[in-house]
This record gives C-alpha cells, sequence and structure tokens, in this order.
C-alpha cells in the first residue's frame, strides 16, 4: 500500500495527474465501464496515516488469521472482503447520490477491508484483548 501511496504522490507532484481519477472506485466511473476499479481502489490511500493504520490492522489481525486458516483461505478471504465493500459503497451510492456530484468522487481505502478483518478477528478470537492504540494512550 505504500507503494501505491508513494506513486499518487510522484505522480501528482510530479506530472499533476492523480492516479486515482483512474484506479479509485467511483459509481460514474464503474457506470462507464472501469470494472477493473472493484480491485484497484483498496490499493490506494489519499494520506500516509490511513494508509499506516490500514497496513497496521491487516498486519495485526492478519496474520492470526493466515495462521489458522492457511495462505490461500485468507486470500480469497481478503479479495472477498474487498469486493464486497466495494459493492456495497457502489449499492449505496447508486441508491442514494447517483444524480450528483458525490457520483464522481472516488473510494480510495483499505478501510473497509480493515472493518471487515477487526469483525472477523472479533468473532474468532472474543477473548482476546485488542490493544492496538495503547502506544497513543501510554504517549502522555
Amino acid at each position: 500500500m505504500l507503494v501505491f501511496f508513494l506513486a499518487q504522490t510522484i505522480a501528482q507532484v510530479g506530472f499533476g495527474s492523480s492516479l486515482l481519477s483512474h484506479l479509485g472506485l467511483s459509481w460514474s466511473g464503474f457506470k462507464s465501464g472501469n470494472v477493473f476499479t472493484l480491485f484497484t481502489y483498496s490499493l490506494f490511500h489519499m494520506d500516509l496515516m490511513g494508509g499506516l493504520f490500514s497496513a497496521l490492522i491487516l498486519w495485526y489481525t492478519g496474520s492470526d488469521l493466515e495462521a489458522s486458516w492457511g495462505s490461500k483461505n485468507y486470500a480469497k478471504f481478503i479479495l472477498w472482503i474487498a469486493l464486497s465493500s466495494g459493492v456495497f459503497f457502489l449499492l449505496l451510492v447508486a441508491s442514494f447520490f447517483s444524480h450528483s456530484v458525490i457520483a464522481q468522487i472516488p473510494l480510495a481505502g483499505s478501510t473497509g477491508l480493515g472493518f471487515g478483518l477487526l469483525v472477523v478477528y472479533a468473532m474468532i478470537y472474543p477473548e482476546r484483548y485488542f490493544g492496538f492504540f495503547i502506544i497513543f494512550i501510554q504517549m502522555k
């Protein structure tokens, strides 16, 4: 994800072009035939902190899930969650905002993937304490 953030930043600063407008998921782009954006939107983040926290959640929860499910099943699950959160976004925008400017704004980031992983992690390991943000509490 960091590589895509850097590529997006270089393209925007160096060339004045945004990769997000071509690879981000939007209702108007999807409707015009850019179906591939269902697979590419989750690779981009608009800010470094969002990408960092998504990567940390993916690493923290994903390592245990991959160890218990196996790499192949875990990869299938990641793909399924990314696609289903993209389809949910498209259905939401198509249902309520299809004739507004919101239909042209691209979705980027793996936030849906992170939330999906957190829900499944909590269902499989309900007794575990998730001390992810304890770093920030201890820094006072």
